[in-house]
């Protein structure tokens, strides 16, 4: 099954014992076209299946991938239902039919004894403890704690609402569901363990909470949790990958080396037999030529010889010496590019004419790649890339000397230009750009470059006059400089006319961080055209009112404006500064930031002044200088958080993704330019999102709108970082913090599932560093 049903749990309805609750999620997140049949011995039960979204984001399925969607089933049992063996699940997909559960009646016979509780939180003090909980209130319930000799403990209970467990019993009321905490405070030995008894006039449950565990019972608790792990790890992926798992657990894996992850990710020998016999409707003849350059026969031999080993057949090679233009004379419904000496997988034309025919528009196509040394085994430094990065493209050749072109592309943008030489790929991709948008990129290693020892210093000014032929052509006004990085380079925009900005800063007390953002603005900072709006928000010092009334004598341009609401909504204070604004271009800027670099406005407004530019972002560091935001990665961490987080700022980062101008799907709103009339087109900030996430929210209706997001590393600035905030460390922010998940999760399940475009589905979605996942993401 493709999309198979995973159970994660079974009850009965809490007010009807002649209906059970199967809850589950199915592996692509929804359910899809796909039908679930219950079966008691040969009975069909009628059966009602409800979706909901999941709550805390933290399971994800077997692609590494969130689940953000939970399905309830409710099952409606006969009068004899206790006479049968089991209930069967049957799931129903495509025309075929499998069992994917079966429950016990004896085991489910159990559960209506129950009473639904359980304790889910303990801390342990100096001679104090408390315990967490919840239970459903159908009547009269006592609770009665006990220690591990069954002397009674005095417990001061308050009760509290759950409202995280209302929603797993949506048949009860809010005040059904009890939540609690209980403490003690004997101030005497703390007990090894709790007894914890819960009982009704109907049911009683039992819990029992080791507080001091023995090394045995460590082990023992540990043990069961590993074996629930596995079980379920097993049923979603197979005998095989739970034989890798573990031994990467045994391993203390957390890492993988490329060469391994290359050996389990290469196609085997089966799959290539099976890419042979596979039938496509759409069979393009695919012509490859093969540049030689000042490669050898050997490597020209390597070329051919891995070219041959193709499982799909319909292709034809050809030898230049040298760029030339003589794709003209030759046929073919695609054209592909290859270097002398590197090699294609086995599988790289079958996954191009795969996804060809899933994507019949296509217009060019590349792939990741990795590097091979000379004898064509030890593969290296891989690739994994950006899917079409225009802004990236623009700043070093990221798509690299393999890609294929269509053959109708080809006609409208002509010949390679052969004067440019070893630039004239990089050129041909820069002019394909100009002429299509259907640009795919495959998400897996399907071409390997030969190491070469050689610099190729010498060919640093040809790659520069690509790219400034390509703005030439473009009608952009920017000039095109190196880095200290070879292969890396940077547009500086001139500025047409300088529009006014609107820099707006929320502020509560904490005036040394405003003042050293402010006088960041106004001495650091060389563009002038701005006016400054702080947006006060319920400060409580009487120093912070003096202050504003200084600085804004001393600087003109700062006006202070005063927000009627109450508690911390980033959105609604900055929504409220929007309205008093007059400018062009909106900058919102955290109080706790300061510029580094004079040019740093100039540079964020010389992008989003572009018409396919809806906002921008910056390079922040931490007050040590080590990276604090290099753009935002949507799905890391199970919801969205910044890439290469305490990174050295001097480090450039995977393939230098630090330092090198690209479009992402978010930035941060701690310095965030965005064009006022797309800021007003989307409907700004959504206030529902009161402090986390509402930047990656108005940055993805942004790209939603058809809009780019620009990452530019050289607007610098330094943030200080959550100072004037506090952290989610009450009940009531964990509250709004888990509500701030869900309905991100709810609004933008489709990029969560498919995954962010700016980042490969073969790196991890647990750190921040572009490292490789152990278990790719990569479907199919």
């Amino acid at each position: 099954m493709k999309n198979k049903f995973f159970v994660t749990s079974c009850r009965f309805h809490v007010n009807n014992k002649r209906k059970l609750l199967v809850t589950g999620y199915f592996r692509r997140n929804q359910m899809g076209k796909n039908k679930l049949i219950i079966l008691l011995g040969q009975e069909c039960l009628p059966s009602k299946i409800e979706e909901h979204e999941f709550l805390n984001g933290s399971m994800r399925n077997s692609s590494g991938m969130p689940i953000t969607k939970q399905y309830y089933l409710w099952i409606t049992l006969p009068d004899t239902w206790r006479e049968e063996k089991g209930i069967r699940i049957i799931e129903c997909e495509e025309g075929n039919r499998k069992q994917v559960c079966y429950l016990p009646i004896n085991k489910i016979e159990k559960k209506l004894q129950e009473l639904p509780c359980a304790i889910d939180k303990t801390e342990i003090g100096q001679g104090c403890f408390w315990l967490r909980g919840w239970y459903v209130n159908k009547g009269d319930v006592e609770m009665n704690f006990q220690d591990q000799g069954e002397r009674n403990l005095e417990m001061h209970i308050e009760k509290i609402r759950r409202p995280d467990i209302c929603k797993k019993f949506p048949e009860c009321t809010e005040d059904e569901v009890v939540g609690f905490i209980a403490t003690c405070e004997s101030k005497k030995i703390v007990p090894r363990k709790v007894v914890i008894h819960i009982v009704s006039v109907e049911n009683a449950s039992k819990k029992i909470c080791i507080l001091q565990p023995t090394n045995i019972e460590k082990i023992f608790s540990k043990s069961i949790l590993v074996i629930q792990k596995v079980k379920l790890y097993y049923q979603k992926n197979g005998i095989q990958a739970v034989v890798k798992r573990i031994w990467d657990k045994i391993t203390n894996r957390t890492e993988i080396s490329y060469k391994e992850w290359y050996r389990r990710n290469r196609p085997s020998f089966r799959n290539l037999k099976k890419q042979k016999n596979e039938k496509f409707e759409y069979l393009p003849l695919i012509s490859i030529f093969i540049f030689t350059g000042k490669a050898s026969q050997t490597d020209i031999y390597k070329t051919h010889k891995a070219l041959r080993k193709q499982s799909y057949p319909r292709w034809k090679a050809y030898v230049f010496e040298e760029e030339r233009a003589l794709m003209n004379e030759k046929q073919g419904e695609w054209f592909a590019f290859v270097s002398a000496g590197d090699i294609l997988s086995p599988d790289a034309l079958y996954e191009s004419v795969k996804l060809m025919n899933i994507h019949r528009d296509a217009e060019v196509i590349y792939s990741d790649e990795d590097k091979i040394d000379f004898h064509g085994k030890n593969h290296s430094e891989p690739n994994f890339k950006s899917d079409f990065n225009k802004d990236m493209l623009c700043s070093m050749n990221y798509i690299g000397d393999f890609f294929l072109v269509s053959g109708k592309l080809y006609q409208r943008v002509g010949e390679l230009n052969i004067e440019l030489g070893a630039a004239a790929r990089y050129d041909y991709l820069l002019r394909c750009i100009e002429k299509t948008e259907k640009i795919f990129h495959i998400p897996k290693i399907l071409y390997s470059k030969k190491i070469s020892p050689q610099k190729r210093t010498e060919f640093e000014e040809i790659f520069k006059q690509a790219i400034q032929n390509y703005y030439n052509r473009t009608g952009v006004q920017a000039q095109v400089v190196g880095t200290e990085h070879l292969g890396v380079y940077r547009s500086k925009y001139e500025l047409v006319y300088e529009p006014l900005v609107s820099v707006i800063i929320p502020n509560k007390d904490h005036i040394e961080d405003l003042n050293k953002c402010l006088r960041s603005l106004f001495e650091t900072n060389v563009y002038q055209n701005l006016e400054c709006i702080v947006v006060e928000n319920n400060s409580m010092e009487e120093d912070t009112f003096v202050y504003y009334k200084q600085i804004m004598e001393e600087f003109p341009k700062v006006k202070v404006v005063y927000w009627s609401g109450t508690g911390f909504n980033y959105p609604a204070i900055n929504m409220y500064g929007v309205e008093e604004a007059k400018g062009e271009y909106l900058l919102f800027l955290n109080n706790d930031t300061e510029i580094i670099n004079e040019d740093c406005i100039k540079e964020l407004l010389g992008y989003c002044m572009r018409k396919d530019v809806g906002a921008v972002g910056a390079r922040l560091y931490y007050e040590d200088r080590s990276i604090q935001h290099a753009g935002v990665i949507v799905g890391l961490g199970g919801v969205a958080a910044h890439a290469f987080v305490d990174m050295p700022g001097d480090n450039p980062g995977y393939k230098y993704r630090i330092v090198v101008t690209q479009d992402y799907s978010a930035v941060t709103a701690a310095c965030m330019m965005v064009k006022r009339s797309v800021f007003e087109e989307v409907g700004g900030f959504d206030t529902n999102y009161a402090v986390a996430f509402n930047d990656v929210d108005l940055c993805l209706k942004i790209r939603e709108a058809g809009y780019l997001i620009v990452y530019n590393p050289y607007a610098e600035l330094i943030h200080y970082e959550s100072k004037s905030r506090g952290y989610e460390d009450t009940p009531e922010k964990i509250a709004r913090f888990q509500s701030e998940i869900e309905r991100f999760h709810k609004r933008w399940s489709k990029i969560l599932e498919n995954g962010d475009p700016y980042y490969n589905l073969n790196l991890t979605l647990d750190k921040t560093d572009f490292s490789m996942s152990v278990v790719p993401r990569v479907k199919g």
